[in-house]
């Protein structure tokens, strides 16, 4: 007699590849208007987002507010995705101006986990778009829709990338890397030992 049943199946996902987003609530209007004022670099290639000059610019007076929403976020992160004790800091930081006609290809950063911050957002047929590929290598994209005071956090091993900018309002996004506490302490270390030195 054969056994008509059918067989039992269950998912088991695990969220280390996860995206989580957090709403800035607060008024960000006096941030918004420092980091248009900022210098720019030349892109590289045409029609590619342009970013500052300074990249280490959550570091900077005016934006702390947004530098304590940022750090609050990712011990969230670390907690509740990577199920990690651990602190991460932010290291490097820049702005992303994108102009219409703009975009990005598909990229990945050296960090542990990214985030892009949005201060303001025309439209919403420019997503943020993450790239993956299953085991038979066939990819696989997954846009968010983002929105202004909107904060994603993705781990590193997400490729991502933007398309070309239909709005001829230009956009700009505040996106960051980060590293271990005890990297974070060993750069300030070597720091302030050089600056000694000088």
């Amino acid at each position: 007699m054969s056994d008509n049943k059918k067989s039992e199946i269950k998912l088991y996902p695990i969220p280390l590849l996860a995206v989580q987003t957090h709403k800035y609530v607060r008024d960000f209007n006096k941030e918004y208007n420092y980091i248009k004022n900022l210098q720019y670099n030349k892109p590289l290639f045409p029609n590619r987002i342009t970013t500052s000059v300074d990249e280490y610019i959550i570091h900077k007076k005016p934006l702390h507010h947004l530098y304590d929403f940022f750090n609050n976020a990712l011990n969230n992160y670390t907690k509740t995705i990577l199920n990690s004790k651990k602190q991460i800091k932010i290291s490097n930081s820049w702005i992303a101006k994108q102009e219409k006609g703009e975009s990005t290809e598909p990229h990945s950063h050296s960090s542990i986990v990214n985030g892009s911050f949005y201060f303001n957002v025309p439209d919403d047929k420019t997503p943020l778009v993450f790239d993956t590929y299953n085991c038979l290598n066939e990819r696989f994209d997954t846009p968010i829709n983002i929105q202004t005071g909107l904060l994603v956090l993705f781990p590193n091993k997400l490729s991502h990338w933007v398309p070309e900018s239909v709005n001829k309002e230009t956009r700009y996004c505040l996106a960051f890397n980060t590293i271990s506490q005890q990297d974070f302490n060993n750069s300030i270390s070597l720091s302030k030992n050089y600056n000694n030195k000088s």
